[in-house]
């Protein structure tokens, strides 16, 4: 497979179905007050990376105030929101892993049901 590689200009998706199966990204900027919305993560977890601001993230109801530079890590099945919460715009990537991998050594299974390799 060809590596994949795209310049963050705008924002937009990233990574999608087209270049990935098991992984979605896109960047996201955000004006003072503004917000994504409440949304629901599916069967993977989602890494939101902030690059530039201070956001609220919502996760299951619950706030936490998160500046730059940080990272959030939401959970599977898992309602969420961001709200910029600063005075200039918020810039962040985010990754939602749309199938998992299994994990050397850990026992914990593949999305798949086959089992990890221990």
């Amino acid at each position: 497979m060809p590596v994949f590689v795209k310049s963050i200009k705008e924002t937009g998706a990233l990574v999608s179905s087209r270049e990935s199966r098991q992984v979605a990204s896109g960047y996201v900027t955000l004006d003072p007050g503004s917000e994504v919305g409440e949304h629901q993560t599916g069967t993977g977890e989602e890494l939101i990376v902030l690059l530039d601001g201070t956001a609220e993230v919502s996760v299951d109801g619950r706030g936490h105030i998160v500046s730059s530079p940080s990272v959030v890590l939401v959970p599977a099945h898992t309602r969420h929101n961001v709200k910029n919460q600063g005075t200039t715009p918020l810039r962040y990537v985010y990754v939602y892993v749309t199938a998992m991998a299994p994990r050397e050594g850990t026992g914990i299974r593949a999305a798949s049901g086959s089992s990890a390799v221990a």
